[in-house]
């Protein structure tokens, strides 16, 4: 079991967010895990979001448990065991300057 790190900021036009996983890069990126890794969404510090809110799952969840609120503000979550290629659209729910928004990135699993 491994742990997957994404970290969170506001794109450069201010109208998105920006993700990296350590393997990919950007926007709308796809990170690759394994069965019971954990994930964990952390949002860079003075980079545009206020708060980290909620992750949404959209129809399938990839998670064990829903993701939670840890401590330091970071959302965490455990993936399932479900087969090769399985794969989640889900949504990062962010907070800027008390406005509500949803980004939509997606999960895969991979052996």
């Amino acid at each position: 079991m491994g742990t997957t790190v994404i970290t969170i900021r506001l794109d450069n036009s201010g109208s998105g967010l920006q993700l990296d996983d350590g393997q990919s890069q950007g926007p709308h990126i796809i990170t690759r895990v394994k069965r019971r890794d954990v994930i964990k969404w952390k949002l860079i510090p003075n980079a545009g979001v206020d708060s980290l809110d909620e992750i949404q799952s959209k129809g399938f969840s990839v998670f064990e448990v829903r993701p939670s609120r840890q401590p330091d503000g970071s959302l965490t979550g455990t993936i399932a065991d479900f087969p090769d290629g399985s794969e989640e659209d889900y949504g990062i729910r962010y907070s800027i300057n008390n406005v509500s928004y949803v980004h939509d990135p997606k999960i895969q699993i991979h052996a």
